[in-house]
Parts: C-alpha cells; structure tokens; sequence
C-alpha cells in the first residue's frame, strides 16, 4: 500500500485485542495513514473504553453502530449491490453458527488472523 493512501476501516468489537489494534494504528499513522470510521460494539462500556483511546489521542471518536448487520448495509449499500448480498450471507453464517469472527488487515499487527 501506497503511504500516502489512506484506509478507512471499519473496527469490529472494541475489546481489549481491538483497542490494541487501535493504539497501532493511530500510532503509525505517518507510514501507513488509516482512519477509524465507524465501530460495531454492542457493549457500552467497551465503546467507552475505546472511546477514551481517541479522546486522550485529540481525535473524534468514531460512531458506534451495534448491530453488524445494519453496519454493513449502512456502508455496502442496497440489495441491488453485489457486496450486500455477500454481506447478507456472511451474517446469516454468523448468526446461524454463533461464530464469534474477528478480522484484522493491519500488516503490522501480531494477531492471529493472518
């Protein structure tokens, strides 16, 4: 990726492996520019404990959105799109399994994901 191409991202879960990934991220915001858009977190007090991370940072906390699947209609559109159907059944997989799925396309981060 190009260093001055920024991505948005949309975080997942804002527990304490997702605030980790926050704090590398904010942090290398010279080599690899990435803004924070929107977060899915159900839990209120987890949204607060994020929230701090941009607060103590000076930047806006980005918007919760708790309910997945709105999220990904919000930001993949409608039915006619192509990325909605995809996102239709990857909740209905999520839901019908009660798979609790995280993803991280960060290439500095030590997860698991990769």
């Amino acid at each position: 990726m190009s260093s001055n191409q920024l991505t948005r991202v949309a975080m997942i879960g804002c527990g304490s492996m997702a605030r980790g990934h926050i704090r590398t991220i904010l942090r290398l915001q010279n080599q690899e520019p990435a803004q924070i858009v929107v977060v899915c977190e159900p839990s209120p007090e987890m949204y607060a404990e994020m929230s701090k991370i941009f607060t103590e940072a000076g930047l806006p906390v980005p918007p919760n959105q708790p309910d997945l699947a709105k999220l990904l209609a919000d930001f993949l559109g409608g039915p006619e799109n192509r990325n909605y159907q995809v996102k239709n059944q990857f909740v209905k997989n999520i839901k019908s399994q009660r798979i609790k799925y995280k993803t991280c396309y960060h290439n500095r981060c030590k997860c698991t994901n990769s």
